[in-house]
């Protein structure tokens, strides 16, 4: 009798070689497979929230939903097998929000409160300040966006505040700082525009005017 030959297809093996995710960017997805009979044919990636995300060996996306994934790659062979899928988590984090405070006016030499704060669905570590708005930032904080500074001299600042969250995101926020001499009411209704000495000759003629 003639021997059976039974052919045993060997399955194909999955490998996610990287997922990188950048801040506020695109999430790239690297994959590779072999198989020692026959052909890859196809991918499939798949994300526990977001379900099928891409046929391709290698994409990039922005879509996924906030949250923890986990990404699952499988890789079918010419012969109809699927390979074990392999798994890597992945979380989306969305962009934190900052809070940099209301408008504040104050003098030369005074020292100004600044009470930055940001909100995230993960946490904020870091706090930073540009006081000056010359892009700048000045002052940092790992702990909060509670700080000081004095402004000498008189002018309008641009003051703002950036926040990052423990995902790399990062978001801004700005305010205003007007500093102003006690002594400068330029603009601010009467008669600012005019000198001390013009306003008291003007009484005199209008009290000169009157003796007549």
């Amino acid at each position: 009798a003639l021997p059976i030959w039974v052919y045993v297809n060997e399955p194909p093996v999955s490998t996610i070689d990287s997922i990188t995710s950048y801040p506020n960017d695109k999430v790239y997805f690297n994959g590779s497979s072999t198989d020692v009979d026959g052909e890859i044919i196809s991918y499939r990636w798949t994300s526990s929230i977001d379900g099928m995300i891409s046929e391709q060996r290698n994409f990039s996306t922005s879509d996924l939903s906030i949250g923890y994934h986990t990404i699952i790659l499988e890789v079918l062979d010419n012969e109809g097998a699927w390979s074990s899928p392999v798994s890597q988590e992945l979380r989306i984090s969305a962009s934190p929000v900052a809070i940099a405070g209301q408008d504040v006016s104050t003098s030369p030499g005074s020292t100004v409160q600044f009470s930055g704060a940001g909100t995230d669905d993960g946490s904020i570590t870091k706090y930073e300040w540009d006081f000056d708005g010359d892009g700048i930032f000045e002052w940092s904080s790992n702990e909060n966006g509670l700080t000081t500074f004095i402004y000498n001299n008189a002018g309008t600042y641009t003051v703002t505040l950036r926040v990052t969250d423990d995902g790399g995101n990062t978001a801004t926020d700005s305010l205003t700082v007007t500093v102003k001499s006690p002594g400068d009411t330029a603009g601010e209704g009467g008669l600012p525009s005019l000198s001390l000495l013009a306003v008291v000759t003007m009484l005199g003629i209008v009290s000169i005017l009157r003796r007549k």
